[in-house]
């Protein structure tokens, strides 16, 4: 159905956010591409 739909997206939405956040966080690491990979379940 289309509200479970708009569900993943916003879910989807929150979780780019978090990485984009972490991606420009001052803490980021030299590699932020790897850190994403490796941390971005967290």
């Amino acid at each position: 159905d289309p509200i479970s739909m708009t569900l993943i997206l916003i879910n989807l939405g929150q979780i780019l956010n978090l990485r984009i956040e972490s991606l420009t966080s001052p803490e980021t690491p030299v590699t932020p591409g790897k850190n994403s990979l490796k941390y971005g379940n967290l």
